[in-house]
């Protein structure tokens, strides 16, 4: 079984114009130490359903991208590989992974808080900071390309609205070919918007995400009541009760096994168990008795993971599952999000293939640059609506990523 990588942001004293924090991971603390803002990258992804996070972190390889602006705060963890430094950070939408730093301020996968602090310095109150590659029509200039992961100050005297973002094209974009500033227009979904109070305000970046085992809640409670009774059978009844509770709040299931199970009547009777239930099975707004027989049938095969953030009362269910009656067949997975929230969504083969994935995708979704990834996030994001938080989980740690060598450019484009 999994042990829950337990997470805990502590605040503690200001340092310099950032807070500082403590982040707990897998019992270790490690000190927040900086601020930056990514650009347009990948990263190694930290398994936090892993026993040890930071153990297993450095052995593996798995990418995931991570957009231009998104906040990032350092942690006091890094490691060498093949002669580069790659440091521990904890995203703006609760995600751990190493990024790459820099060698002699080259290379870094990321600004750094000096970097973004000179342009607020100069006078910005807002910058943008571009997250997918395009061509402006300028009135000085002609036409302008504007790449991945630059900045821009936000005129702030220019007009906010209809969708279109102001930004500043001055001598630090156009060289010797400047003249004069000119503003221009981008649509505000290209590009990702960090205010002075923003970049500086530690305190709203999302806590990591760490594993939810309601089972371990409930067995908790089944312990301290089996200490305040004396019973003969008292060993024998609490495994009775964790084989009821496995399946109960069960995490995997194969296509050729059979699950069933029903409340255990001695442990209802000894323990009152279905009342140790009812406040775990509130918290996951499960509904329905389970006095009956509960059956898993032959044909099912899903694997279950349930995930929350420190200090938000939600808890998530994701569900990997495919329906096949003879087991012979290739699976057709299907990734079902349901939150405690109400909200709900799901990545399968219909809207894979909506989004652009191609026909017939089967296994995990894959993706292989910056537009897959916005592509497949939004199918839960922007058409499920569920928090931009918990789709980047679903997309780093269940899809997986090939373009980690170039994230600009499509495999078919490749």
């Amino acid at each position: 079984m999994r042990l829950i990588a337990s997470f805990l942001i502590v605040m503690a004293a200001s340092v310099g114009h950032a807070a500082a924090e403590d982040l707990e991971i897998g019992g270790q603390k490690l000190a927040v130490t900086g601020f930056g803002i990514s650009k347009s990258t990948s990263g190694r992804l930290v398994n936090v359903l892993a026993d040890d996070p930071l153990a297993q972190a450095q052995k593996t390889i798995k990418g995931v991208y991570i957009p231009a602006g998104t906040r990032l705060a350092f942690l006091d963890r890094s490691y060498r590989d093949k002669g580069r430094m790659w440091n521990l950070v904890s995203t703006e939408d609760g995600i751990l992974a190493y990024v790459r730093a820099g060698v002699n301020g080259r290379g870094a996968q990321y600004w750094t808080q000096d970097q973004i602090g000179n342009f607020f310095a100069a006078g910005a109150d807002q910058i943008a900071v571009v997250q997918a590659p395009q061509t402006i029509k300028t009135d000085k200039y002609g036409a302008i390309s504007l790449t991945a992961s630059e900045i821009y100050r936000v005129d702030p005297e220019a007009p906010q609205d209809n969708g279109q973002v102001p930004l500043v094209l001055d001598r630090s974009k156009l060289g010797d070919a400047w003249s004069a500033n000119e503003t221009i227009f981008v649509p505000e979904q290209m590009v990702a918007l960090l205010s002075a109070e923003t970049f500086r305000n530690a305190g709203d970046l999302e806590q990591p995400f760490t594993e939810y085992d309601p089972a371990r809640e409930v067995l908790s409670a089944v312990d301290t009541a089996l200490q305040a009774k004396t019973l003969p059978d008292a060993a024998a009844l609490r495994r009775r009760v964790q084989d009821f509770l496995t399946s109960r709040f069960i995490t995997s299931k194969s296509c050729e096994s059979e699950i069933s199970f029903s409340l255990d009547a001695g442990a209802e009777a000894a323990l009152g168990l279905s009342g140790l239930l009812s406040p775990v099975e509130a918290k996951l707004k499960l509904t329905g008795s389970i006095a009956g027989a509960t059956k898993y049938a032959k044909g099912e095969e899903f694997d279950i993971v349930r995930v929350r953030q420190a200090d938000n009362p939600y808890i998530y269910e994701i569900k990997t599952s495919s329906n096949r009656p003879d087991c012979a067949s290739a699976p057709k997975s299907r990734i079902t999000v349901a939150g405690t929230d109400g909200v709900r969504g799901e990545i399968n083969e219909a809207n894979l293939e909506e989004a652009g994935f191609g026909e017939k995708t089967q296994g995990s979704p894959v993706y292989t640059c910056r537009a897959e990834f916005f592509a497949l996030r939004d199918i839960l994001a922007n058409k499920a609506f569920l928090p931009q938080t918990i789709s980047t989980f679903v997309v780093a740690n269940l899809a997986e990523f090939r373009g980690a060598s170039d994230p600009s450019t499509c495999a078919a484009n490749k």
